[in-house]
C-alpha cells in the first residue's frame, strides 16, 4: 500500500485546519479579535507539496479501478490537471522504461562486439592473403625446374593450405556471430517499439477523452503531394495561363493533419529523423573511406615493414576493397530505409524535408511534381487579368521612362576580340553584330 511521509500529512492537516477556521469565522460572525488569527493564516502564501508518493509494495488496489483519465487535483497551492493512473498503464510504463534502459545497454554492448568481430575478420582476411601469396611462391618455386615437388615441399604446401582453410572457417564463424548480433539487436528494437506503442495507445485515449487531441482517423496508405488551396480549375492550367504576379493564399501548402501530439505522427517524425541521421553518417563514412586510401596505405606499410612491399600493396587493396563494399552496402541500406520512412511520413502528413535536400534528384514516387511549382507559387488567372486591363480604359502613366537610358558604346576597331555584352537583345545588339561582320568575326 502506498504510504506518504509525515511531512505530507502535516501539511495536509495544517491546510484543512486553516480552511476550516476561515469558514467557521465567516458563518458564526465572530468578532475581530477572534478572527484575526484565521485571516492571517489565510493570507499565508500556499506552496506546492513537493513530497512524492512512495510505494513500499505496489498493488492493484493502489490505482483507480477504471481506465486512466485526466482529473482535477490540488497540489497544495492550486487546482490543476492530473493523470489518474490505472494499474495497467503503470505496469506498461514501467515495462517501457525498463526496456529502454536495457536497449541502450544492449546497443552499446552489441556495437562493441561487432566492432571487435570486424577487426578480427580483417586480421583473418589479411592472414589468408599473406598465406596464399606464400603458397603461390612456394608452388612456383617447386615446379620451376619441371621437377616433381619433394615430400617436404608437399607437406609444407599442405600445411599452408590447412592454415588458409582454418582462417576461412574462422571468418565464416565471425560472420555468423555478426549476423546473430545484428538480428538480436533488431528483435530488441522491435520489442521496445511494441512496449512503447502499448503505452502510447492508452495515453492517446486519455488525451482524446479530455479533448487535448483530436480523434485519430485511419491514415491513407500513400498519397501524392498536392496544393489543397488551389482551386480545381487552376490545377490543370497550362503555364501560359498562369500569371507572373504572386498572390499566395495563407494556407496554400497545407497537407492534411500534422498534429505533433499524435503518437503516430510522433513515431513517424522520430523514424524520419533517425533514418536521416543514419543516412548522413553512412554517406560521411563512405566518402571518408574513398579519400583516406593513401593515408591508410602508408600506415599499413609502416606497420608491416618486414613483409614484401608488393604483397602488402595487394593485401591492403583487398582489405580496402572489402571495407568499401561494406560501407557501400550500409549506404544503400540507409538510403532504402530513408525512402521507406518517407513513404510512411507522407501517409500521415509529416513533411520530410525540402526538395533541395535530395540534390535535385527526380524520384517518381517522391510525391513532388515540378509542373506544380508554378501553380503553387502563382495563383493568378492571367486571362482574367488581361481582360480586366483591356476593359479598364487608359492605363495610368508613370513618371519613369519606358526606354532606359543607355550610354553610347564604342570600340576600337583596330583590336580584334570577342564582344561579350550585357545587352543581348534590341538595337544595340544589332550594332554589335554589324561591327563583328565588318571586322570579320562571326
Amino acid at each position: 500500500m502506498a504510504t506518504l511521509t509525515i511531512q505530507l500529512l502535516w501539511q495536509g492537516v495544517c491546510y484543512i485546519f486553516r480552511r476550516y477556521n476561515s469558514t467557521a469565522a465567516q458563518e458564526n460572525g465572530e468578532n475581530t479579535q477572534h478572527s484575526e488569527a484565521p485571516q492571517q493564516a489565510d493570507m499565508e502564501p500556499l506552496v506546492r507539496v513537493n513530497v512524492d508518493c512512495i510505494f513500499s509494495v505496489e498493488e492493484e488496489e493502489d490505482y483507480t479501478s477504471g481506465p486512466a483519465k485526466m482529473i482535477i487535483a490540488n497540489d497544495g497551492s492550486k487546482k490543476c490537471a492530473a493523470l489518474l493512473l490505472s494499474f495497467e498503464l503503470s505496469t506498461k510504463i514501467q515495462n517501457a522504461l525498463t526496456g529502454q534502459r536495457k536497449l541502450r545497454g544492449l546497443e552499446l554492448r552489441i556495437e562493441q562486439q561487432r566492432t571487435e568481430i570486424f577487426h578480427n575478420d580483417q586480421k583473418a582476411f589479411g592472414f589468408v592473403i599473406r598465406t596464399r601469396n606464400q603458397l603461390a611462391r612456394l608452388k612456383k618455386k617447386a615446379t620451376g625446374d619441371s621437377v616433381e615437388p619433394t615430400d617436404e615441399q608437399k607437406q609444407h604446401m599442405q600445411e599452408l593450405q590447412d592454415r588458409i582453410n582454418e582462417a576461412e572457417d574462422r571468418r565464416s564463424t565471425l560472420r555468423i556471430e555478426d549476423e546473430s548480433l545484428a538480428e538480436q539487436l533488431r528483435l530488441a528494437v522491435q520489442n521496445q517499439r511494441m512496449l512503447q506503442h502499448e503505452v502510447d495507445v492508452i495515453l492517446d485515449d486519455v488525451y482524446v477523452n479530455c479533448q487535448l487531441l483530436e480523434p485519430q482517423t485511419t491514415p491513407l496508405p500513400s498519397q501524392q503531394f498536392e496544393f489543397l488551396a488551389i482551386p480545381e480549375a487552376y490545377q490543370h492550367q497550362s503555364n501560359a495561363d498562369v500569371g507572373s504576379s504572386i498572390n499566395i493564399e495563407p494556407n496554400f501548402a497545407q497537407r492534411g493533419s500534422t498534429d505533433e501530439r499524435n503518437p503516430i505522427v510522433q513515431q513517424a517524425s522520430f523514424d524520419l529523423e533517425k533514418c536521416r541521421g543514419n543516412l548522413a553518417r553512412a554517406q560521411r563514412d563512405f566518402n571518408a573511406n574513398r579519400e583516406s586510401y593513401g593515408r591508410e596505405l602508408q600506415s599499413y606499410l609502416a606497420a608491416h615493414v618486414n613483409s614484401p612491399h608488393i604483397d602488402l600493396q595487394a593485401e591492403f587493396d583487398l582489405i580496402h576493397l572489402q571495407k568499401g563494399q561494406k560501407l557501400t552496402r550500409q549506404l544503400l541500406e540507409a538510403e532504402q530505409a530513408y525512402e521507406n520512412v518517407k513513404v510512411v511520413a507522407r501517409a500521415v502528413g509529416v513533411p520530410h524535408g525540402y526538395f533541395q535536400e535530395s540534390n535535385f534528384g527526380d524520384h517518381p514516387d517522391d510525391g513532388y511534381k515540378g509542373s506544380q511549382e508554378i501553380g503553387g507559387a502563382t495563383l493568378i488567372d492571367r486571362k482574367r487579368i488581361e481582360s480586366w486591363l483591356e476593359s479598364s480604359g487608359q492605363i495610368t502613366q508613370h513618371d519613369w521612362s519606358r526606354k532606359p537610358e543607355i550610354d553610347d558604346w564604342s570600340v576600337d576597331s583596330g583590336k580584334l576580340f570577342d564582344s561579350v555584352s550585357v545587352i543581348a537583345q534590341g538595337s544595340d545588339r544589332k550594332r554589335i553584330d554589324r561591327w563583328r561582320d565588318e571586322i570579320g568575326h562571326y
